[in-house]
């Protein structure tokens, strides 16, 4: 990961300064608050990940949480940050998936 961040990282500056139009550097500078952004949310998840990995969380239960709370997360973001209208099928399925990560820790 870190490997893939540093060549991107690399390619983007030899673009930039490698441009002589001021537009395009324009539009460089501006483009870089979203992977940056992207790039610490992914360091943070992959934290937590780490984190419920090596608790004492048992490990059976540690795959159905990372996978319906990555989906439930992207999809309650989505609908809170983009106004994406949810049909009542995907909080159907938000829902269980909620449900089943519940039963299965009890």
């Amino acid at each position: 990961m870190v490997i893939a961040i540093a060549i991107s990282t690399l390619f983007y500056w030899i673009l930039y300064l490698r441009s002589d139009r001021s537009d395009t550097k324009s539009i460089l500078r501006n483009a870089t608050v979203f992977p940056v952004g992207a790039g610490l949310c992914n360091v943070v998840l992959n934290f937590l990940v780490i984190l419920l990995a090596t608790s004492a969380v048992p490990s059976s239960l540690v795959y159905p949480v990372i996978a319906v709370g990555g989906l439930a997360v992207t999809s309650i973001f989505s609908f809170v940050a983009f106004h994406e209208k949810l049909r009542y099928w995907q909080w159907i399925g938000i829902g269980i998936g909620t449900v089943a990560v519940v039963l299965l820790s009890i």
